[in-house]
């Protein structure tokens, strides 16, 4: 193949025409013998290549170098490294189809659009509103757990995409999310403390015992109850159970009363929650 086109394609993954006129031939002779292939547009990519995410967001911002890349696509490029392979997603003017993408028809304010050097893209906190499309509460707990956003950025990012289709469950989920839940399971605590009006607890609260910080799911500071809700997802590993564990004995050690949850006891967290806090109070 031509050194030239060969050069091209190992630093950008794909090549365009119309970037490269003098090359125009070369690219149709190399396309007619198969060795090119059409990614999107007039961007070509080997056919080895052509099909990987990465040539694929090339061949985007070759065709549309103002395009804004959005949802899992816009999380696989910052802080979702092993998110899987899928279409990628593209905010554009106008729809249309092709093998690879997923085109839609929207516009992003300039406040919510991000550039990293390469690529324009969604910010975090659109780009995890965006996720709760296809993974619901997940997405908005998993990120605060990462620290990668916060309530406040959600809530901006709502304001300033008013009117949205779909805004209105997204905004339930962030207003569920204020108390900063780190599963999926401590969304569902939180609800049902709300629903009960206990209040005085708050969520993921640092206590410091013999200079360790440790953190505790839901506490009620004041009079030393903790509350830790299990959920398998974020507890399934054998360093997390030991750590686990070594918490709770210290937390006891320094006078808090600690209960556990599970997904299949949730049901008797409120009630014995309430118990708890007679009892504890009356010390």
């Amino acid at each position: 193949m031509n050194p030239e086109i060969t050069s091209i394609l190992n630093s950008h993954l794909v090549i365009t025409p119309s970037e490269h006129p003098h090359l125009g031939h070369s690219i149709e002779h190399y396309r007619a013998k198969g060795q090119l292939v059409r990614v999107l547009g007039d961007a070509y990519s080997t056919p080895a290549a052509a099909l990987s995410f990465e040539a694929r967001v090339a061949a985007a911002r070759a065709v549309y170098p103002n395009c804004v890349f959005v949802r899992e696509t816009a999380a696989r490029l910052t802080f979702k490294t092993s998110q899987p392979t899928g279409p990628v997603q593209v905010a554009a003017e106008r729809r249309q189809q092709s093998k690879g993408f997923a085109f839609e028809r929207r516009s992003i304010p300039d406040q919510l659009v991000r550039w990293d050097g390469q690529h324009y893209m969604s910010s975090v906190a659109l780009t995890v509103l965006d996720l709760t499309d296809t993974l619901g509460s997940e997405a908005i707990t998993d990120a605060l757990r990462q620290e990668i956003v916060t309530v406040e950025q959600l809530t901006r990012a709502l304001d300033l995409t008013k009117g949205r289709r779909g805004n209105q469950r997204r905004a339930q989920l962030v207003r569920q999310a204020r108390q900063n839940p780190w599963s999926p399971l401590e969304v569902d605590g939180h609800l049902r403390l709300r629903k009960a009006h206990i209040d005085g607890w708050v969520a993921n609260h640092p206590v410091v015992i013999k200079g360790e910080r440790f953190y505790v799911d839901l506490a009620i500071p004041e009079i030393k109850l903790a509350v830790e809700v299990d959920g398998w997802t974020f507890h399934n590993s054998h360093g997390v159970f030991v750590s686990d564990r070594r918490k709770w004995n210290l937390l006891t050690l320094d006078g808090w009363t600690v209960l556990h949850f599970t997904a299949t006891t949730m049901e008797d967290l409120v009630p014995q929650m309430q118990q708890a806090i007679t009892m504890l109070s009356t010390r």
